[in-house]
Formats: structure tokens, sequence, C-alpha cells
């Protein structure tokens, strides 16, 4: 069976298309921290995709933000304002690339453990509201995070 995937080129688990460039963008964040103005910048500069690029910088906090606080009950779809100013929602597992950044990081977890977390948690909205209603008082488990929102 290996061999036709190998012939027939069809992607398993293991051979994740976009592996690379997820881990360069988590990198960007890391590295960029101080300066947010470049992180933007440097994730585009990696794809000719811009969808991808899009994807990468919105959704890289809110897969940590998920990773490291699995508590908290996130919704299965985001919501994205289309050209005639129409709201749709869309599956988080439709897209190719959020799955892939979902593997990849997870993979790649305990790695980011040893980094400060707080460098890409910050740039997280569910983070933060989580942070907030936390110091208000709330339990973790209790939490509902609403979909994140692309303009």
């Amino acid at each position: 069976m290996n061999f036709f995937r190998k012939l027939f080129g069809q992607n398993s688990n293991n051979q994740l298309i976009n592996k690379e460039l997820i881990e360069q963008a988590v990198d960007i964040y890391f590295n960029n921290y101080q300066e947010p103005g470049k992180i933007a910048d440097e994730i585009e500069n990696l794809t000719d995709n811009e969808n991808d690029a899009l994807m990468l910088y919105l959704f890289i906090p809110h897969i940590f933000c998920r990773i490291f606080l699995p508590e908290i009950q996130y919704p299965n779809f985001y919501i994205i304002t289309n050209d005639k100013g129409k709201d749709e929602n869309r599956k988080f597992s439709d897209s190719k690339i959020f799955n892939e950044m979902l593997v990849v990081i997870k993979n790649n977890w305990d790695d980011y453990l040893a980094r400060d977390l707080m460098k890409i948690l910050f740039y997280s909205g569910d983070f933060k509201a989580a942070n907030e209603m936390l110091g208000k008082g709330s339990k973790l488990e209790d939490l509902k995070a609403i979909p994140p929102r692309i303009a």
C-alpha cells in the first residue's frame, strides 16, 4: 500500500506539505515578538499563496491557545466577511493549512514549551480573553471562545 501512495503521490499524516512553512512561520513569531510589525511581512514573504500567509498569521496564536488551554470550549468554525460584506462560516476542518498547522504545532509542542510560549500567546485574542475572565474568577472549563473573524 505504501508503494502506491508513493507512486501516486497520496499524502499521509506523516507527509505534510506545509510542515517546513509552518515551522518557519512559528519561528517568525518567536523571533519577532518585540517587533510585531515584522511578523505579518515575514510570514507573507514565506509563500506566494496569500490565503496560506493569512491563515498562518491569524491562526498560529489561536492554535497555540487551543493546545495550551484545551479546557476552553472552542468553536469548530471561523467567520469570513466576503467581498459583498456578508459573513460566511468556514469550518476549521475544511482548511488544509489549518489542519496541518494543528498537526505540526502539536508534533513540535515539546520544543515550543522549551521556548517562551508567551511570545506567541500574547497575540491570541482567546488567550487574552481567558486571562481576563480568569482574573474575574471564572473557571477555565466554563469559558467558551467566540469564532474568529476575518474581515
